[in-house]
């Protein structure tokens, strides 16, 4: 195998995995989302967010409707995460 062969693997396999987790978080992915909900309540991260965009939308390249979708989408992930956490909780207890 060649030298460039592993060096376009590697670079493959770091642009479609995690970067920021450590080994621990990879393994049990629910610890992040129990930290980060402990952190943000919805209410507290959608204003954040609004917020983030609102002051992306005047400094960035991106498009107003670029910066609002990804908003939105960013938005749904965290609110289905919040979901698969608390019926991870509600499982845990009982």
């Amino acid at each position: 195998m060649s030298e460039k062969y592993k060096e376009n693997e590697l670079i493959k396999s770091w642009n479609t995995g995690p970067i920021n987790l450590p080994k621990r978080n990879m393994l049990l992915p629910n610890q992040v989302l129990d930290e980060f909900f402990k952190i943000y309540s919805l209410p507290e991260i959608r204003s954040l967010l609004k917020v983030i965009f609102h002051h992306a939308s005047n400094s960035s390249n991106l498009s107003a409707e670029q910066l609002y979708l990804l908003q939105q989408q960013l938005i749904k992930l965290i609110e289905a995460s919040w979901l698969l956490n608390t019926t991870a909780d509600k499982n845990n207890v009982g």
